[in-house]
């Protein structure tokens, strides 16, 4: 009598499934914070943020050393604490955050593809470079938005404004600024343009903690002035900063500055 042997194939996923498998476990985490009363909610996101980035290195594992904890590893657990914050000034229907789910749903996997480029291309160069150094930036920019739109609606005292937004800034700066040189270490250049743009921002921070404008419009300037030191810092750390570059990224934060003065009411 013949024996029949049974052969279990060993489940071998891709990085890409990796990826995916990971956005979708956060994304119903992200859900399901919603699901929470308000008492456990903030904790709850808190300790989804950690989960993302914990995840985020067992995705990005291969070849993650000393610095690349931070300079990989924050951006995705900033953009996940910030769009789970965001959730909660939504108004309190499924129309509204099951579309902001599917965006976070996209945009984490895209970071992760734009993180795994950036470990692999410290290395050797790959083609696909650019655009995970744009596609870096516009996180980036919306996670700060998200950020200090958040910040500005919690009503704070100015210092916890300064300190937190301070802190917060800075680490962006620092992990997109990186990105662009892919240095073996973080670059001097790097941490002092990161903490001088921090500086300057949170200096806006605390006068917007006392101009009375709108949440949106003050989340609005601030993002516009982040939009403008990160687009400037970052050609000048490539060496690529001209009279005409400035010029243009000063047009934007100008314009929205027009419009916040003509919307602020001084006598409310």
């Amino acid at each position: 009598m013949k024996k029949i042997k049974i052969r279990f194939s060993s489940f071998n996923p891709s990085k890409r499934q990796i990826f995916v498998l990971a956005t979708l476990i956060l994304t119903l985490g992200l859900v399901a914070t919603q699901l929470l009363t308000e008492t456990f909610r903030y904790p709850a996101v808190f300790l989804l943020g950690v989960f993302a980035y914990f995840l985020s290195a067992f995705c990005l594992r291969d070849n993650l050393k000393r610095h690349e904890w931070v300079t990989l590893l924050i951006l995705p657990t900033l953009f996940t604490l910030s769009v789970s914050y965001f959730y909660f000034l939504l108004p309190v229907r499924w129309i509204t955050r099951l579309p902001v789910a599917l965006f976070y749903a996209l945009s984490f996997y895209a970071l992760l593809l734009t993180e795994n480029i950036f470990n692999v291309s410290r290395e050797r160069t790959i083609q696909l470079i650019r655009a995970a150094q744009t596609i870096g930036f516009y996180l980036t920019l919306v996670t700060g938005f998200l950020f200090l739109d958040i910040l500005i609606s919690l009503h704070l005292d100015f210092y916890f404004n300064v300190l937190i937004g301070y802190a917060a800034i800075f680490l962006l700066l620092l992990q997109y600024f990186w990105s662009l040189r892919l240095s073996p270490e973080i670059e001097k250049s790097v941490i002092v343009y990161s903490s001088v743009i921090s500086f300057l921002l949170s200096e806006l921070i605390l006068v917007f903690s006392f101009w009375p404008v709108k949440t949106l419009n003050s989340a609005l300037f601030l993002t516009s002035c982040f939009y403008v030191f990160l687009g400037i810092g970052g050609y000048e750390i490539q060496e690529k900063l001209f009279k005409r570059v400035i010029i243009e990224f000063i047009a934007v934060p100008s314009f929205v500055f027009i419009l916040i003065l003509l919307s602020t009411s001084w006598t409310s």
